[in-house]
């Protein structure tokens, strides 16, 4: 340990380029710093269970030799072991063309369909991967650092990019594809620390003679400096941020943008699988939200781009992998004030806010292809919603919309699961109020608000359940929206490329799969000081809620009339929802849009369904709560003669105790990502996907009619 203390304070005192003695004092200081740096690495290396470094006389070296053959310091190499000015740009047209012909000799995955993919067939990739590559090692750190060490600010200047070649960025884009390519064949790489007796990393002969080893996943795992780690970290935050930096200048156009956004995405995501010290040194060393925020502006751009659907699968994946640790959880609670070039509502909340809007707005207003997404959208919000401290007037609104959305009859009763979008909202609510009460009075008062939602459900009758299917789908024998032959086919064509594990005292999973829809909802429209109540028809999201009160209701398309259910317990204040569900609803994947349709026999509820659902739903807190909190609510409203500000009944909420009230909390369920082939193979489809569509401009490296990983449709021209 001695030794790899010691070769590590030198490697890091040249890491800050400063030539001449140290005063004793500077020496003495930096030594400790070394050393304290050295003892929390082990720290997170026991954390993470790698345990100790195994010492051995002989392996394969990891060290980056030549040294000065680099193309960049950085990870694994400092810029004094460079030897040279890395930032020099006179090699990059060569270098270019040198990743050109690498890319396109490793492009046999391309050519294999996809049932019949192997990652340890490719001999070419097999070749360059090995632990005897030439230069491998080198070419490893070449393109780690070429990418993470770009600054597409550049001197901070505007229009610099314009003055300056885009040779460089090629570059980095091309070092971004076949970095994530060599990357995505063979075994993965062991993380355990190996050294010889000089403390150089090294691998065993015996490993690295096996099939499928790959050097690049063993160098990218076996990454454990913290100095390191942060590099790797703030190289892509300050990528990704560029994606709406560059359009939230005041001058047009000033920043240039970077395209290969996707790449650094599936590599940040090879990371987060890779190497078992990255996730956790985000999530405690750094500022995780930096990187939240990009891959939400993502997502929100890219929901109605049938082009960007992989990118929404991809940012999804991240956000249930992050998910899946307290730390992150806890770390959103961090206000969240970055102005964003979009639509995105105005809220003064935490970046939970920010994620929950962000993925309320993919449901009601994204493409129809992301339905099979929605599980995992809510279970994200599920898993952090436990540690969620003050959620949002917004936030908590548009949750308690998708309640209601979800509860419709048109989308209840759309396939036999589809209830199982409302059990984990359900939980997200019961894990607010049970460990976030004070604090959340907004949701509170949402759920008050939309008190109707709950109690229809908790007194479902199969009568009734069989009459709302009727009056929402009638006769028909062609359901626009089947959850169950979404579930079915999204099987077939994904072969359930998403899967959690649910970390639950008994074991049991608890997730469901994932449907969509739309559906309806009454609106009411209250006069303090009488009850008045109206229901509507509302369709299409053309209608206009109408209320007295401070503000108005989002408005949902395609409602049923619900007339038969009239509200008996008074109105309370009108709760704001920003306007904004009113274009979301109508402009969504709705069931009048005849290109989801499925024909055959709709679903209709049975004994079993309604056993099943009463079974799932967790409503008893909910229930709880609105028995307390209703008659307190409206006996303040008839206190004061129906005249009530909002922000008095919020203050009234906010110090109200539930001690005693609620049912004994429930042990908080946490479900995590879990990796299987048909994930590890949709990866490699849209890694190549990406590298297939940004080499064909201006030449084209890849025939599309050869191609069999993926469908490929080539336009002809007329004069063709």
């Amino acid at each position: 340990a001695t030794k790899s203390v010691g070769s590590r304070s030198t490697a890091i005192t040249a890491a800050t380029g400063l030539d001449g003695p140290l005063s004793p004092g500077e020496t003495d200081r930096r030594q400790r710093q070394d050393e304290r740096e050295e003892r929390e690495d082990r720290e997170i290396r026991a954390e993470a269970g790698l345990g100790r470094t195994k010492y051995i006389d002989a392996g394969v070296s990891l060290a980056a030799r030549p040294a000065g053959i680099v193309w960049a310091a950085g990870c694994g190499v400092s810029p004094d072991q460079l030897g040279y000015d890395g930032g020099t740009r006179k090699y990059d047209r060569n270098r270019v063309e040198v990743l050109r012909l690498l890319l396109t000799g490793c492009c046999d995955p391309l050519f294999s369909p996809a049932d019949e993919y192997n990652p340890l067939a490719s001999r070419w990739l097999a070749v360059a991967v090995a632990a005897d590559a030439p230069n491998g090692i080198c070419l490893f750190y070449s393109l780690l650092n070429t990418i993470l060490s770009y600054d597409p600010n550049g001197l901070g200047v505007p229009y610099s990019s314009a003055f300056a070649s885009d040779t460089h960025v090629r570059l980095v884009e091309l070092s971004a594809q076949v970095l994530c390519v060599l990357l995505d064949c063979g075994l993965p790489g062991n993380p355990e620390p190996v050294e010889n007796d000089d403390g150089e990393p090294i691998v065993e002969f015996e490993e690295a003679s096996r099939g499928g080893f790959n050097i690049f996943r063993t160098l990218l795992a076996r990454i454990d400096s913290g100095r390191e780690l942060t590099f790797l970290y703030k190289g892509f935050v300050r990528l990704l941020r560029n994606v709406y930096e560059s359009k939230n200048t005041y001058l047009p156009n000033s920043l240039a943008k970077l395209e290969c956004f996707q790449e650094l995405l599936v590599l940040f995501w090879k990371l987060l699988e890779e190497n078992p010290l990255f996730m956790n040194h985000i999530l405690t060393q750094c500022d995780v939200n930096e990187i939240v925020v990009p891959i939400c502006y993502l997502m929100y751009q890219s929901r109605r781009d049938p082009s960007q659907i992989g990118l929404v699968h991809i940012c999804t994946f991240v956000l249930l992998k992050l998910s899946g640790e307290r730390s992150f959880g806890v770390n959103l609670n961090k206000p969240f004030h970055t102005r964003l070039p979009c639509d995105l509502p105005l809220f003064h909340g935490s970046h939970s806010d920010l994620i929950s809007i962000a993925l309320h707005k993919l449901i009601v207003n994204g493409a129809y292809k992301l339905v099979p997404l929605y599980s995992c959208f809510i279970t994200v919000v599920c898993n952090i919603s436990p540690y969620w401290r003050k959620m949002s007037l917004v936030a908590a609104v548009k949750l308690v919309n998708l309640f209601e959305l979800f509860s419709s009859p048109k989308f209840l009763y759309s396939g036999e699961n589809a209830h199982r979008h409302l059990a984990l909202l359900l939980e997200v609510f019961n894990n607010v109020v049970q460990y976030q009460f004070t604090g959340n009075q907004h949701l509170v008062y949402a759920i008050i608000r939309r008190k109707d939602s709950f109690g229809r459900l908790a007194s479902l009758t199969l009568a009734k359940a069989i009459a709302q299917c009727n009056r929402a789908y009638g006769d028909q024998t062609t359901v626009q929206y089947d959850a169950d032959d979404d579930a079915r086919a999204h099987r077939l064509e994904h072969k359930e490329i998403v899967s959690t594990a649910t970390v639950d005292e008994r074991g049991n999973p608890v997730l469901g799969a994932g449907q969509g829809g739309m559906g309806g909802v009454k609106k009411k429209k209250a006069k303090f000081g009488r009850q008045l109540e109206e229901s509507r028809t509302l369709g299409g999201g053309d209608g206009a809620s109408k209320s007295t009160g401070k503000g108005e209701d989002g408005t949902y398309a395609d409602g049923d009339d619900e007339g038969s259910h009239s509200d008996d317990e008074g109105s309370h204040p009108s709760y704001d929802d920003d306007g904004d569900d009113e274009s979301d609803v109508g402009n969504s994947a709705s069931l009048d849009s005849g290109a989801s349709s499925v024909v055959g026999d709709h679903f209709v509820p049975t004994e079993e369904w309604l056993s099943d659902l009463r079974a799932t739903l967790p409503l008893e807190t909910v229930t709880r709560l609105l028995q307390h909190l209703v008659p307190v609510v409206d006996e303040m409203c008839n206190r004061k003669d129906g005249v009530v500000d909002e922000v008095e009944i919020l203050e009234v909420l906010k110090d109200v105790t539930m001690v005693g009230l609620l049912p004994v909390p429930h042990a908080i369920v946490i479900r995590k990502y879990q990796p299987n082939q048909y994930t590890a193979l949709w990866f490699t489809a849209f890694l190549w996907g990406v590298v297939f569509l940004r080499n064909q401009n201006p030449i084209q490296v890849f025939d599309g009619e050869a191609i069999e990983l993926f469908q490929v449709s080539v336009e002809r021209s007329d004069e063709d």
